[in-house]
């Protein structure tokens, strides 16, 4: 029988040796990537050094050693393998790969890529070398990958990494050319939910050679590949048409122009039609769709001959290969304007014809997060105008809403509402229900999760997400270095972190926590894994347990913290809480991610002193767990006229769905679209104002989100009651536990009176 190795090192002995947390061993050995690439490198030459790694390979010792020398398979990630450009690519790889003696194992990124990154499970695979065609890992991964195994990308550069690409710039400057010969003067990119390998660069070539020649582009967004959700695409074109369309996915090419030819418009003579790869089944229509023509079979090839040089310890150069742009029946001199017009339908938010400029309303509590994104808009649509409202706090624009609607008068038709806040003026029938087919084939996939469910209420889609906000820490390195104290991992750290500042100085606090609103409060509810409340599946019974020993542990802990001087809690607003921190009389602050751009426009002058870190955890480090404070969403009012409703819904989705828009927002913002969360630009982009690389511990604290974190339907309710039962008592000597009875009695008898069934627990 074989022997078992009882003193096979942990990750604890690993955390010890290398003096880290837990968590942080956990993410450099199971996650590389997530953490600075000196921290991670540190760890793993402990792990090495103890034996937790296998020295040759970086592998964990349990698992047998694949080497280039031990195993002939091959790993191929491909982002979709019905996608006819990646399924020819594939061909060329698995081909070459064995007819030089490699076997290919082929995977769909959604098997192998986790928000973390690569599946634990990966590094596990016996293989030589990896060919990876997918934009969604970030930088430090594909290194941290790169020095364990041969790897190959495809259609991304990356310094130091070997890569394969199709060099399309030429193929699209021939295609404008003879667009422009044609008479045509217009453009709209048909952008698919994922627009492939190659449609970033697609799109950004097209754009710069459509501007250098004079010609207009636009971009429809969530064109669907299925015949039925064509014919949306079809009616979302025709509200402001162009002469010609260009798609990144021959599949959305064929059945536009199916859609096209049915309404009865003439291809080429009225609209020509352009798509890119070279799917067989693109010559079956008639006319034969024109296309930009992609060596993806011989770039897999090239690949793979990479590959295989690179497991025989060989340097190959990066390798490129020309598209071209091959013309066919679709394009050809445009003879006579568009004879067709979308059809009005009132259930579809994004299908309204606006034939004269139109001027919408909307109302923020700040538009310095919306400015570039509304001036952009307003200048690909001339004919378009936003009339921007200030509405004050949260609390005084909902409060504001209902009162212009009960009076009928200046209703916006764009209200930027925080997600706590939406359940309510959805439950009261105020908010334009989006939950259309066309909406959701278009962009249920282009939102996180979390954000997406936070718009649904009861069936419904109540509004378009626009930020994701999580817990951060933020502390003060001179504070710090001050008083000679570490980042507490832990509340418990904290409060021995706060007993040693106020040993030195008795003014000093260890954190503040804002109390302009319960938001905080409810996210270490959440943090310390109470849960407050919850509701059935159906949206009709309300449990409640502000009074269950979780969340009364955790309130008194916050108590005693607030008894002790440790903790500070004060509304963030008040002159005096700025005045504390400009002092240097707070180390921390508890927060949301989107803080930071509060702390650059209050304390300017503290400039490289700030850092953003993980909230501390109320138990183990490694079991960390986050929650929300804030995130907001662009709703549209259903109380004014269609035309002006559906002029919104337009705005709104390209706001904060098109890379255009979201790539010009500004810094520190973490945007509610997956576009934003798969983007390798964000990671590892040093932040001038804190010295860091914001994004990251951004995404690093969304990965640890409360599973079970949610809001009441009547949040403004919970608030108001909130502000006179346990609010006025987070302060020294008093007593926010007795008041929990208190705020939950109150918060059931309005349910109750809204009709729902509530249960105490």
């Amino acid at each position: 029988m074989a022997s078992v190795n009882r003193n096979r090192p942990t990750l604890n002995d690993i955390a010890a040796e290398a003096g880290v947390s837990l968590s942080a061993v956990s993410r450099a050995l199971r996650h590389p990537g997530r953490l600075n690439e000196r921290t991670e490198a540190h760890i793993r030459d402990v792990a090495r050094r103890l034996g937790y790694l296998d020295a040759a390979t970086d592998r964990q010792g349990t698992q047998p050693a694949a080497t280039a020398a031990s195993t002939t398979l091959v790993v191929i990630i491909a982002a979709d393998i019905n996608d006819a450009t990646t399924a020819h690519a594939i061909d060329g790889m698995r081909r070459r790969l064995a007819a030089r003696g490699y076997h290919a194992l082929i995977i769909e990124e959604s098997d192998i890529i986790t928000r973390d990154g690569l599946a634990a499970q990966f590094r596990k695979l016996p293989v030589c070398g990896a060919i990876i065609q997918r934009r969604a890992l970030r930088d430090q991964e594909i290194r941290a990958l790169a020095a364990q195994l041969p790897i190959v990308l495809v259609g991304r550069g990356l310094p130091g990494v070997c890569a394969g690409t199709i060099d399309t710039a030429d193929a699209v400057a021939r295609m404008i050319d003879a667009l422009k010969a044609e008479g045509r003067t217009s453009l709209t990119y048909l952008a698919a939910p994922d627009d492939g390998v190659f449609g970033t660069q697609l799109r950004a070539q097209i754009a710069a050679e459509a501007a250098r020649q004079g010609i207009a582009m636009l971009t429809l967004l969530g064109c669907q590949p299925d015949t039925a959700s064509a014919r949306g695409t079809l009616e979302r074109f025709l509200n402001n048409p162009t002469h010609a369309v260009f798609s990144p996915d021959n599949r959305v090419a064929v059945r536009f122009m199916a859609a096209a030819r049915a309404r009865g418009i003439a291809v080429p003579d009225e609209l020509a039609v352009v798509g890119f790869g070279d799917d067989d089944a693109i010559g079956l229509d008639r006319p034969t769709l024109a296309r930009i023509s992609c060596p993806a079979e011989e770039l897999g090839t090239d690949c793979a001959e990479s590959l295989i040089s690179l497991v025989k310890a060989q340097r190959p150069a990066d390798t490129s290969r020309e598209a071209a742009f091959v013309p066919a029946g679709s394009i050809g001199k445009r003879t006579r304007a568009l004879s067709a017009s979308a059809v009005r339908d009132d259930r579809t938010p994004l299908a309204e014809v606006r034939s004269q400029p139109i001027e919408l309303t909307m109302m923020a509590s700040s538009f310095q997060d919306w400015e570039q994104h509304i001036a952009e808009y307003e200048r690909l649509h001339p004919e378009v105008s936003v009339r921007r409202i200030w509405g004050g706090t949260q609390a005084e624009i909902v409060s504001s809403y209902y009162q212009r609607v009960r009076e009928g008068r200046d209703i916006p038709d764009i209200t930027v509402i925080e997600y706590r806040w939406l359940p309510q003026l959805a439950e009261d029938r105020l908010l334009l229900n989006l939950n259309t087919p066309s909406v959701r084939a278009a962009f249920r996939r282009q939102f996180v999760g979390d954000c997406w469910d936070a718009v649904s209420w009861r069936g419904g889609v109540y509004g378009v997400p626009c930020d994701y906000d999580t817990t951060m820490l933020f502390r003060r390195t001179d504070v710090f270095d001050r008083f000679g104290v570490e980042t507490p991992r832990t509340w418990a750290e904290m409060m021995r972190m706060g007993a040693a500042l106020r040993a030195q100085d008795p003014r000093m606090r260890a954190v503040a926590v804002n109390t302009l609103d319960s938001a905080p409060f409810i996210a270490l509810l959440y943090m310390a894994g109470a849960r407050p409340w919850s509701m059935d599946a159906d949206g009709t019974t309300i449990q409640l347990a502000l009074t269950s020993e979780p969340v009364r542990r955790t309130t008194a802990f916050l108590r005693d913290g607030i008894d002790q001087g440790d903790v500070l809690m004060m509304n963030f607003n008040d002159t005096e809480f700025r005045q504390m921190v400009a002092d240097g009389l707070v180390a921390c602050v508890l927060s949301a991610n989107w803080f930071c751009e509060n702390i650059v426009q209050r304390w300017p002058d503290e400039r490289g002193l700030w850092r953003a870190a993980l909230p501390p955890s109320f138990g183990d480090p490694s079991e960390l767990r986050t929650a929300h404070i804030g995130g907001s969403a662009w709703t549209i009012s259903n109380r004014v006229p269609p035309e002006r409703r559906n002029a919104a819904a337009q705005l709104a989705f390209w706001a904060q769905t098109d890379p255009a828009s979201i790539d010009v927002q500004l810094d520190r913002v973490m945007s509610a679209s997956t576009y934003f969360h798969r983007n390798p630009r964000l990671t590892g982009k040093i932040d001038p104002f804190f010295n860091q690389k914001l994004y990251d511990v951004f995404f690093e604290a969304a990965e640890h989100i409360a599973p079970d974190f949610r809001y009441l339907p009547f949040m403004p309710q919970v608030e108001a009651v909130f502000a006179n039962t346990v609010r006025p008592q987070l302060v020294p000597g008093g007593d926010p536990v007795g008041q929990l009875a208190n705020w939950q009695s109150q918060i059931a008898a309005f349910a109750r009176a809204k009709g729902y069934r509530v249960e105490v627990g």
